[in-house]
């Protein structure tokens, strides 16, 4: 099933306990040399990210969208909401993971 989260529709299990997995994701979603300027609206159809790794601690919650259509991250937290472009390499090294990990549709080729 699904679920509407910051505006958009995620499937409501996850798509891993992986820790493995999970750290790969954090690292990339973490690392400052994974983004870049967002320079441009793509023409991909608007930003629609294909997973969220969410956050959370005493303080409230915040999440990293990727979208990996559009090579970009959107960073989303209470009163925030920005949007980067990915690297070429933080794209692939998401893109990768991301296709170990779905149950629901075809690997991404992008």
């Amino acid at each position: 099933s699904v679920r509407a989260s910051r505006g958009f529709w995620f499937y409501e299990e996850p798509l891993t306990e992986d820790a493995d997995v999970i750290a790969a994701l954090v690292a990339t979603a973490s690392d400052p040399a994974s983004y870049m300027p967002h320079r441009w609206a793509k023409l991909c159809g608007g930003f629609h990210p294909d997973i969220r790794l969410e956050f959370s601690d005493d303080l409230g919650s915040a999440a990293v969208l990727f979208c990996l259509t559009c090579h970009e991250a959107r960073f989303e937290s209470p009163g925030v909401s920005l949007t980067l472009d990915l690297t070429d390499d933080a794209h692939l090294a998401v893109r990768d993971l991301a296709n170990t990990l779905w149950r629901h549709h075809e690997p991404f080729e992008h």
